[in-house]
């Protein structure tokens, strides 16, 4: 804990960095008046009192923002002086907590972190999650009354969708931390803590190059057919580069350095990121029409100056020409993996290609090098077992 004392003024506090773990600052003219950092970044007052039964207290006065250092000094002071009367501020405060619902502490949850730290992708299907099922269960609940009771009959309420049910918990998890973080809840009194998830079945599909052959006839066909020359384009870069569809689908031309065969985006689910091209790739780009005031390589033939936002019914006719079933467009990116291994691509640069946060995440595809494997080891037990005489 950061016990140094400096009285908190705005320069403070701006200078006040994030550490990836909760300290504390704390004033150096008022007792137990302090600034707490928490590991997200947030910043609040908060005052530090025992009331005239003698129990340590701990008061949140408002987030950084809100009020000015000064104010929230201020605000303080007056609180001590009640103290010092007998008044315990506390008290009244957790009565008026005790009235938020899951309903109106989510709509902070949104507000606060969700837009500030998340990415589009990722706040749209909190607000999914939120509306679909978490709200209609937990919302007209008190936030101080929902249990562990409560978070396993709404788990188990979802067993029938499995990983849905799994990304709600962490949705209600982390409201439920920042409810500690907020003063709303006792601290250590997440009910989501040590649930057990549910197993989520792998749907992770790898083209055959027999099937990769069908795909791209498949393609000519439709293009021949009339279906968008954008849209083919899409498929066959997302193949490719092993790209993630929102990347290529959302990729504008100043993106594109096509002196170093890049695609540079700005950011992506792991921040900034480069995508190699081939020079496959560079020639499928370069094929494509500009359109005039539209910045995007994919662009939407329905809406002026946008691109491609719905591929699915041009991928689910693709895919009934070229008699496949079951497969995702994402898909492709698990392909361009299986095949990168199949090429005796080491792991770490496949990683580095799909623009993985982890070598761990690369490592779910490494199953698909066994056969490989296999056949080095009877390459090996072959040599050996001659040397051996056996």
């Amino acid at each position: 804990m950061n016990t140094q004392k400096v009285k908190l003024t705005k320069k403070v506090i701006d200078e006040a960095v994030i550490t990836g773990k909760r300290y504390y600052i704390w004033d150096s003219e008022i007792p137990g008046f302090g600034l707490a950092v928490q590991k997200t970044g947030y910043k609040s007052y908060f005052l530090d009192y025992r009331n005239a039964s003698g129990t340590a207290r701990r008061l949140k006065l408002a987030i950084v923002g809100e009020i000015t250092p000064d104010e929230a000094r201020k605000k303080a002071a007056a609180l001590r002086l009640q103290i010092s009367q007998g008044i315990d501020p506390l008290t009244t405060k957790q009565l008026e907590k005790q009235e938020l619902t899951f309903a109106e502490v989510s709509r902070e949850y949104m507000e606060k972190y969700a837009l500030v730290f998340k990415k589009p992708r990722s706040i749209q299907n909190d607000k999914s999650y939120l509306k679909n099922h978490i709200l209609p269960y937990f919302g007209k609940m008190k936030i101080t009354e929902i249990t562990r009771k409560d978070i396993n009959h709404f788990h188990y309420s979802l067993s029938h969708i499995k990983t849905t049910g799994n990304r709600c918990i962490e949705v209600i998890s982390k409201i439920m931390n920042l409810c500690e973080e907020w003063s709303y809840r006792p601290e250590n009194s997440n009910p989501c803590k040590g649930l057990n998830k549910y197993k989520e079945e792998s749907k992770e599909i790898f083209l055959s190059l027999d099937e990769i052959s069908r795909l791209q006839a498949a393609l000519d066909k439709v293009l021949e057919e009339g279906e968008s020359t954008y849209f083919v384009a899409l498929i066959r870069l997302l193949l490719l580069t092993g790209a993630r569809l929102s990347e290529i689908m959302t990729c504008k031309w100043e993106y594109v350095n096509f002196e170093r065969k890049l695609i540079e985006l700005p950011d992506s689910k792991t921040g900034k990121k480069k995508i190699i091209l081939c020079d496959r790739c560079i020639a499928i780009i370069q094929s494509l029409p500009k359109q005039p005031d539209n910045s995007y390589l994919i662009i939407s033939e329905r809406k002026v100056g946008s691109h491609l936002t719905r591929p699915k019914k041009a991928w689910s006719r693709l895919l009934k020409v070229a008699n496949l079933k079951k497969v995702r467009m994402h898909d492709l990116r698990h392909t361009n993996a299986s095949i990168s291994l199949q090429a005796k691509v080491p792991l770490e640069i496949i990683s580095k290609r799909l623009g993985h946060s982890s070598i761990q995440t690369t490592m779910r595809y490494a199953h698909l090098a066994d056969d490989q494997i296999r056949n080095a080891t009877n390459d090996l037990s072959n040599t050996l077992g001659r040397a051996m005489g056996i």
